[in-house]
């Protein structure tokens, strides 16, 4: 979800549990989007399931506008993780075969090389 900072800032609080790690929605106004006690899995694209307080509210100023991905529940957090892991594994795939493209396409103009090279 994109917010952007109001009059009174974005219009919601993090918080902690003692029982878990993670920041968590303590309050909201954004009618229903926003859930008190949903998990933030992400701000501007950037990781912060295991990241202190401080440092995600760090991440929250100075800017005007974010990008929250927001967990609901544990088996949620598993499927955003297993996304994002098939989305890197899938481009990581995607350079590997180009990257195969690419060296066959050196081996064959070596090998023409060669034939040249060997009929002189």
């Amino acid at each position: 979800m994109q917010i952007k900072k109001g009059v009174n800032g974005y219009g919601f609080s993090f918080t902690t549990r003692t029982d878990q790690k993670g920041v968590y929605v303590h309050t909201c106004d954004s009618k229903g989007i926003m859930k008190v006690g949903d998990r933030v899995f992400e701000i501007n694209g950037e990781n912060v399931l295991r990241m202190p307080l401080s440092q995600v509210n760090t991440r929250l100023n100075g800017t005007h506008q974010i990008q929250l991905v927001l967990i609901r529940n544990e088996e949620e957090e598993d499927e955003v993780e297993k996304t994002r892991e098939y989305t890197r594994m899938k481009e990581e795939l995607r350079i590997l075969k180009e990257q195969v493209h690419i060296t066959k396409t050196e081996n064959k103009r070596l090998s023409e090389d060669v034939q040249r090279y060997e009929k002189l």
